[in-house]
Parts: C-alpha cells; structure tokens; sequence
C-alpha cells in the first residue's frame, strides 16, 4: 500500500512537472497550445454548399453563409491519442494541397488555418 502511494506521488510530480510544457508549447514562435492552435495534416479540400456542410459545429455559427466559391479544407490531428477531424473555412489565397501540414485554431473557427512554415516546428 505504502508503494503504491509512493507510486502515486511520484506520477503526480512528474506529471505536474511536464504540464506546464504542454501549455505553453508556442508553435512558429507565436501560436499557442493554450489558445487552441493544434498542427494538422489536410485530408480534404473543396468548395462551396458540400463542404459547407461538414463544418465543425463551431464553424457553422462563425461562417452561418457559404458563399458557392468559398474554400474549405478537412484537417486531420490528434487529441489525446486519438486522431480528430475538423472542417474548418480556408481563408487566403495561397494553395493548399492534401497532406500539407497546418496549424488550426480548434477554440476559435474566426481564426484562419494557416501552413506550416518550419519544418521544425
């Protein structure tokens, strides 16, 4: 019993050590874990009505009228060990290509995906 306490306090410790990293992982020097910024690969691109549809229900209140030519793309990340998919408005007039790697605002749809610039990030 007493092992496994020590046990028990030793995960604690350790996990309270390594958390605060998590939290303010800054991905190119200026996005923030905190504030939702995840890195994701692109798994879809499209436009109008039909992709409009796969929006994340956040989404669906920030953008509530697809214009027929807006830009959607479908990212995939992970979450805890399990992969995520998200549709979110792809804002910008750079291309944008399946399986290139994006940061996504998963707190806040107003905030537009952007490209991956490092490859070290």
């Amino acid at each position: 019993m007493i092992a496994i306490r020590r046990s028990m306090a030793g995960l604690g410790i350790t996990l309270a050590v390594l958390a605060p990293g998590c939290a303010t992982e800054a991905y190119e020097g200026r996005l923030l874990w905190i504030d939702g910024w995840r890195k994701a690969t692109v798994v879809a691109i499209g436009t109008g009505d039909g992709m409009a549809r796969e929006l994340a229900l956040d989404c669906r209140a920030t953008f509530p009228a697809a214009a027929p030519n807006a830009r959607y793309v479908t990212v995939s990340y992970r979450n805890g060990g399990h992969r995520i998919r998200r549709t979110v408005p792809w804002i910008g007039n750079s291309a944008i290509g399946i399986g290139d790697r994006v940061y996504v605002n998963v707190s806040d749809c107003a905030k537009p995906a952007e490209r991956v610039a490092t490859r070290n990030s």
